[in-house]
């Protein structure tokens, strides 16, 4: 075993791409010397180790009391030249589920459902699933708070959405047209992604949750003719029909004088 060697194993780092080299090897007698190369699966976030097992065989002759060597190195089933590993590095993926808040403002009778668009300014942006198009619709009944849905980014950079509400045909309430812009900033924390959000309001107000808020105005009520019209409008009435017996009256003795 070359030095350094502890029970039968000796290893070598590389810090990144390179290349080393195991250690020397001293053979003193004709023979067939198998030895196994792997790599160390380590436990570095973001990395896929390389789990490929080379298999090298030395075969020492004596030719004419010279020891030489002749190196076979297997992949498995298949001769190579050397050993090489290669590991995958891509960060954990982190999650993201924009939510988005309604508030009322009046009493309405009965809760109005109100809908919520969230929608993509990059139509590579990931996005919950149910989109469509880039663009993903929520409802609140009444007064509340929802998501959107989950989704993950699985890359390092800055996604933008927008999220608006869109406007109802109930002409007892002013809807809410704010557009608020959701901004996710995406870096690798040692292999594992971590996002920063910022939530801005169309007017500049940087806040922690998209919130619309649509007043309801309680529609107008005609009002009922009181007891006491009515009672002005029977005695114009009776008066009326009054009037007319009497001037009746006054046409008949004028017609039985003549």
């Amino acid at each position: 075993m070359p030095e350094g060697s502890v029970d039968g194993i000796k290893e070598a780092t590389i810090t990144g791409s390179g290349t080393t080299s195991i250690g020397n090897i001293e053979f003193k007698l004709p023979g067939t010397y198998v030895y196994e190369l792997t790599e160390v699966q380590g436990a570095a976030r973001g990395y896929t180790y390389d789990q490929t097992v080379y298999t090298f065989t030395y075969k020492v002759k004596d030719v004419n009391g010279d020891l030489q060597s002749e190196l076979v190195i297997t992949k498995g089933t298949e001769e190579v030249n050397t050993a090489e590993f290669t590991n995958v590095y891509k960060p954990n993926p982190v999650k993201v589920d924009p939510p988005v808040e309604k508030v009322v403002v009046g009493s309405p009778e009965n809760p109005s459902t109100f809908t919520f668009r969230l929608k993509t300014l990059n139509p590579n942006n990931p996005m919950p699933q149910g989109s469509s198009n880039g663009v993903k619709a929520v409802t609140i009944t009444g007064a509340g708070e929802t998501e959107f849905g989950e989704f993950e980014f699985a890359e390092e950079g800055t996604y933008v959405y927008e999220i608006s509400e869109e406007v109802g045909s109930d002409s007892n309430y002013a809807y809410d047209v704010s557009t608020y812009t959701i901004t996710y900033t995406v870096t690798d924390d040692n292999g594992q992604l971590v996002v920063d959000t910022m939530v801005v309001k169309d007017d500049g107000t940087q806040i922690p949750v998209a919130t619309f808020v649509n007043t309801y105005t309680e529609p107008k009520k005609s009002t009922p003719p009181t007891s006491d019209s009515n009672g002005i409008a029977s005695f114009a009435t009776m008066l009326l029909v009054s009037i007319l017996g009497f001037a009746a009256a006054v046409i008949k003795k004028n017609q039985l004088s003549r």
